[in-house]
Parts: C-alpha cells; structure tokens; sequence
C-alpha cells in the first residue's frame, strides 16, 4: 500500500534478474545483455524515483490510500502540473520496464544475450510485476484523471503490438 514498498520489491526482483542475465560468464553476450539490462533499468528507476518523489510532495505521503483519499476529495488539486508530470514519470518508467514501443529498444538485444529460461522469466515475470504495480497505482493515485491515462495505456498496447508485429515481419 506504499509506493516505496512497490518500488524497492520491483527492483530488488529487477537486481536479480539483471545477474541472471549475466550467469553465462564464458559468454561474451550474456555479459553485454546483463550490462545493457542494468542501465536500461536505471533509467526506467531513475524515472519512477522521480515520479514518486514528485508525488510525496503533492500529497506528503506514500501511501497510497492516504494519496487517494485526498485525490478525491479535492475536485480541483492544488498541484495538478505536479501530478501529470508524475504520472508521466512513472509511465515513462513502467513502459522501460515493461518494454512497450517506444520505450522498447532494449529488449532484443537483452533478450538474445540472456539464458533462455532467464529470457522466459523476463517475458512473463517481471512484466506481470510491473504491469500489476502500473495498475494499483494509476487506479488508486490517477482515478480523477483516468479517461486520460486510459487513453494513453489503450494506444500504447495498440503501437506496442503493431511495431512488435511489424518488426517480426
């Protein structure tokens, strides 16, 4: 219920699956992949970081029933910028972890360097984690805003499945 709990549990599984992309140590790739892998994250954590920072300072809090409590409540809020921009933050982040277009350069070359179980895990795991966090927070925190970020989710899995298609053609 807290957003910093959301994001340390997201990176400490995100820790470990960037040293499981880097388990072959006789492969070169695996190597790269697992470095590309971390810096990758660090900017997509960098931009969730900022996200929530900028949240705590909206509303003085983490967590987030507290958040969504006066979200609410107040029709008009005093820091409405503040809370767009966060939203884009952690949109920005969530969609480098997620790898939806157009935040997903880096997948195939992580993807093509790690194990293949280690690939399996990343496809299904951590997007399931991520996406499941994307939620709690964008249903709790954004609800005044939700015909906009619903728009914006709707046509981000849209060109995120037609520029997957497209480039498997």
């Amino acid at each position: 219920n807290d957003l910093m709990v959301m994001f340390v549990n997201l990176e400490l599984m995100s820790i470990s699956t960037y040293i499981l992309c880097g388990v072959n140590r006789t492969s070169a790739r695996s190597t790269e992949s697992s470095l590309k892998y971390f810096i990758t994250g660090g900017a997509s954590s960098a931009l969730m970081v900022f996200g929530i920072a900028l949240l705590y300072g909206s509303f003085g809090t983490t967590n987030l029933t507290r958040i969504a409590a006066v979200a609410l409540t107040d029709p008009q809020p005093a820091f409405h910028v503040f809370h767009l921009f966060a939203a884009a933050c952690l949109l920005a982040g969530f969609f480098f972890k997620t790898g939806v277009f157009p935040f997903h350069a880096w997948m195939p070359d992580v993807y093509q360097g790690a194990p293949t179980p280690v690939t399996g895990f990343m496809a299904a795991g951590v997007r399931v984690a991520a996406v499941t966090v994307l939620i709690r927070i964008f249903i709790d925190v954004f609800a005044p805003y939700g015909e906009h970020w619903t728009s914006i989710l709707w046509w981000s899995a849209v060109l995120t499945m037609t520029a997957g298609n497209l480039s498997a053609l």
